[in-house]
């Protein structure tokens, strides 16, 4: 039994470890969001105070009903972020279907936008409905907050330099022109 504990315990948020830099993990766990929510409900719920503080959300959906599984992943851009957002919605109950589901965060297995990328950029999930998929953020300059393509190819970042070509750091070598892919993306 005290595995079990010790290994719940590892994704517990603690607040102080935050503040002190002790913890700088940054993806969390949004648990008992009500079955109806999409992640267009739960952007508007995170965008009315934490716009532009996240670069990731994925709200896993069940094929079968259709509804959210009841759990959602977020990133946020920095540690410090991680304290407001804490505050914010752990504990607090959602807002609609008149849930009594009161909203709970721990950290996720799997942290960073980078990592995360890795995970789902040559998934299955990808090629499902768009609003079944994880969704990237900007969190950097005039686009921060707004939508990011989710390239699901073998490329990790991609910059488009002034000149107008590409320089990536690639995870596995990209099939074809990367032009092309971008194009058609």
């Amino acid at each position: 039994m005290g595995t079990k504990l010790t290994a719940k315990k590892q994704y517990q948020l603690d607040l102080d470890k935050i503040i002190s830099g002790e913890d700088t993990r940054t993806t969390l766990m949004i648990k008992n969001i009500p079955n109806k929510y999409t992640s267009k409900m739960i952007l508007a719920a995170l965008d009315e105070s934490h716009q532009g503080t996240y670069n990731f959300l994925y709200l896993p959906i069940d094929f079968k009903n259709k509804c959210n599984v009841g759990y959602a992943f977020i990133n946020m851009v920095s540690p410090a972020q991680v304290i407001p957002f804490y505050k914010a919605f752990n504990g607090k109950k959602w807002e609609k279907f008149n849930s009594e589901k009161v909203a709970s965060l721990a950290y996720a297995r799997i942290q960073g936008k980078a990592a995360l990328v890795a995970h789902f950029q040559n998934s299955s999930l990808m090629n499902e409905d768009k609003r079944c998929r994880p969704i990237l953020f900007h969190s950097e300059g005039l686009e921060t907050g707004s939508q990011e393509p989710f390239l699901s190819s073998n490329l990790n970042i991609c910059i488009r330099q002034p000149d107008g070509s590409y320089s990536c750091d690639m995870l596995d070598s990209p099939k074809g022109n990367l032009d092309e892919k971008l194009e058609k993306d």
